[in-house]
């Protein structure tokens, strides 16, 4: 069983990332309809995998959801420095 502090860990990172992926969505550069479906897909995947408790799948769907958001980055045109 992983750590307290490992779990921690991964939970900073995981809102870490849906805060991130919330605001790359919320860009002006795409229509007030794509914005709307991006966020809600953004939520809906989030609240899916709300209770995964195998560190192993939550350190594949953060991996996961870092590579989707580099995708949408790069579908979007927009510039991301945070990595």
């Amino acid at each position: 069983m992983a750590s307290e502090l490992t779990r921690f860990i991964y939970r900073a990172k995981v809102l870490d990332l849906y805060r991130d992926l919330l605001r790359t969505a919320s860009s002006r550069t795409v229509s007030k309809d794509t914005r709307q479906a991006l966020v809600e897909q953004i939520k809906t995947e989030f609240t899916v995998h709300r209770n995964v408790d195998d560190l192993r799948r939550i350190q594949f769907l953060v991996a996961d959801g870092k590579r989707r958001r580099d995708q949408l980055v790069e579908m979007l045109g927009l510039a991301y420095t945070k990595k």
